[in-house]
């Protein structure tokens, strides 16, 4: 089966969707089918995960893209899904299209009669996406994953179907044989990420105003941020200096590829996730969560309902999301080193449901394709 995977932003990319994208064509390569990705950027050639890129941006995209409004968003996503379209007549006609984008997916179902297409949604703000949605929910050829059963429900209450399922995160088999690197002599706590998640503040200053409390503590702690944007960067220094935080205490490390990102993990002694509570991130499954589980990485998560729903409580330890609670329970998990075990122990077993292979059955069974 050949199978086109199509991205109206940039890839290769280090956020959180172009790793997915990149490992679930890996593992779709890896059971037999041919893919490519199809991607709104000036890569074109083959990724760090051995995957076929053709570039599909045009001038005319680049320029809405810079212009970050809703309605350039949106024409931008009519003008790349069209260039998918004429690229995607000269090539062979693909069997299955695997699209993060409703303006794709029907403009696929329209061209390419005979295709399935599977579309997966990770923010469902979008009104132009539901209006699309109600159209695409009748198509018995349209398959739609969704992060969490709240989003999926969300979308059921707009128009059920039957080919409506979860689609988690997954983490890739190498994290689970990461060697341990942990350091003796400091606990290093930290976050790998952006600053901020479509539009959405992730809460990371507060992570820094509680590591203010724990350098009161008699423990030697560090604060590792992975992959932020320069802007936050520079707001979290800020921060820090305000705080009279010493220097070294707060380490930022920059961009790396997800081979590299697994060393980094392996020298975490907690990894965290500060999300605050609200609609969006009520609906997100953060693929860190996987990552840090697979990794052996402790983990420290807010305590909003979208993490109370994916984690067992055996599984990571919960904060509410203020600075207070957040140093509280640092230190809770340093001193006890017992209980923290098992929690690893427990969290690397629940995270093998979270394979890239198993996400890659769940999407193809939705068609009733069984590997």
């Amino acid at each position: 089966m050949r199978i086109y995977m199509v991205l109206t932003v940039r890839y290769p990319t280090e956020k959180a969707y172009g790793v997915s994208v990149g490992n679930t064509a890996r593992e779709l390569k890896r059971l037999g089918y041919k893919v490519k990705i199809f991607s709104n950027s000036q890569f074109q050639g083959i990724d760090e995960y051995g995957n076929e890129v053709i570039q599909i941006r045009s001038w005319t995209s680049d320029v809405l893209k810079r212009i970050s409004s809703r309605l350039s968003f949106h024409i931008s996503q009519f003008i790349v899904a069209f260039k998918f379209i004429r690229k995607a007549r000269r090539e062979v006609l693909p069997e299955l299209i695997w699209t993060r984008s409703f303006v794709v997916a029907a403009f696929s179902r329209c061209f390419f009669r005979t295709s399935r297409v599977i579309v997966e949604i990770h923010d469902t703000r979008n009104r132009l996406d539901r209006s699309f949605y109600r159209f695409l929910a009748r198509d018995k050829n349209v398959s739609v994953g969704f992060p969490t059963i709240v989003s999926c429900e969300k979308f059921n209450r707009i128009k059920p179907s039957k080919r409506n399922f979860v689609l988690n995160n997954a983490a890739p088999l190498e994290f689970y044989e990461l060697p341990r690197r942990v350091s003796l002599s400091v606990i290093r706590i930290g976050f790998v990420g952006k600053g901020q998640s479509n539009g959405q503040d992730n809460n990371l200053e507060m992570l820094v105003e509680g590591f203010s409390l724990l350098e009161l503590e008699n423990q030697n702690f560090q604060l590792v941020f992975i992959g932020l944007e320069e802007e936050y960067r520079i707001l979290l220094e800020k921060a820090r200096r305000r705080l009279k935080i010493s220097e070294n205490s707060v380490i930022f490390i920059s961009h790396l590829n997800h081979t590299s990102l697994g060393q980094e993990l392996s020298k975490l002694d907690i990894g965290v996730i500060p999300y605050g509570n609200s609609d969006y991130n009520n609906e997100r499954f953060p693929i860190k969560i996987v990552e840090y589980a697979a990794a052996g990485v402790p983990i420290l998560v807010s305590s909003i309902e979208a993490h109370l729903n994916i984690l067992p409580k055996e599984a990571a330890t919960f904060f509410q999301p203020n600075f207070a609670d957040f140093a509280r329970a640092v230190i809770a998990i340093s001193s006890d080193v017992t209980g923290r075990s098992k929690k690893v122990d427990y969290a690397k077993t629940w995270s093998k449901e979270f394979t890239y292979q198993k996400r890659v059955d769940k999407a193809l069974e939705s068609f009733g394709i069984n590997l």
